[in-house]
């Protein structure tokens, strides 16, 4: 984290590493320290066999909390791949971060609000419907999340 952007090269080049726990390592780095690009290799990962890949992958792009407003990702490039690993990832943990990532953005986006919805009715693991029902009209992180009134 201390190098900073002189880091970026070899992050990008961890995105792609044999060894998964390199790049889960690179995914975290780079939830904190986001370079648009590191977009492509990032979003490679998003199918990568190892869930914690996947986990990570999604955290690194999609995650408002970790990044300043300068360095976050154009949201339009990244939401449609958040919202189909949640409804269609395979594992219900991937499926868990993706609700969390993609509930932010509920607010400024009815693709989001839509995914959220269908997962929270079809998704097969309680949790994940848990997950989404916070983010949806009259969820606890909805309503605590909502912008402020002009």
């Amino acid at each position: 984290m201390d190098l900073n952007k002189l880091a970026i090269p070899y992050l990008k080049k961890g995105l792609s590493h044999s060894n998964d726990q390199v790049r889960v390592g690179c995914c975290r780095v780079l939830d904190h320290l986001y370079d648009e690009s590191c977009l492509l290799d990032l979003m490679k990962n998003l199918h990568h066999p190892n869930p914690k890949v996947r986990m990570w992958a999604v955290h690194a792009l999609a995650c408002e909390r970790c990044k300043s407003s300068e360095c976050r990702p154009e949201e339009h490039k990244i939401l449609p791949y958040v919202i189909e690993i949640l409804l269609s990832d395979s594992e219900r943990h991937v499926r868990q971060i993706a609700a969390g990532m993609l509930g932010p953005s509920v607010h400024r986006s009815k693709k989001v609000k839509e995914a959220l919805q269908k997962a929270r009715k079809e998704d097969p693991h309680p949790v994940v419907k848990k997950i989404c029902s916070w983010w949806l009209p009259g969820g606890t992180r909805f309503i605590k999340t909502l912008p402020p009134k002009s």
